[in-house]
């Protein structure tokens, strides 16, 4: 029951300074903002490569609807 109520007010106290605005300000500094950095720079080549495929796809299918679209009007 002691260790209990120990852990209970060690993660009470945790917390409370977790909230703490000058607290909330060095864990998104020193944490999840290098965190976010570093994600990003290592996907970023990823999203490039992915919307160039997007928007050649895209591309490709209005061209394909065109040319259907040509070939039944001129039957």
């Amino acid at each position: 029951m002691a260790f209990s109520q120990l852990a209970n007010d060690c993660i009470t106290k945790f917390i409370t300074e977790c909230k703490k605005d000058e607290n909330v300000n060095r864990i998104y500094e020193n944490v999840v903002d290098p965190i976010i950095t570093h994600t990003l720079k290592k996907i970023y080549p990823y999203i490039i490569v992915s919307s160039a495929i997007f928007g050649l796809t895209f591309i490709l299918a209005i061209v394909i609807l065109f040319i259907l679209l040509k070939a039944s009007f001129s039957k």
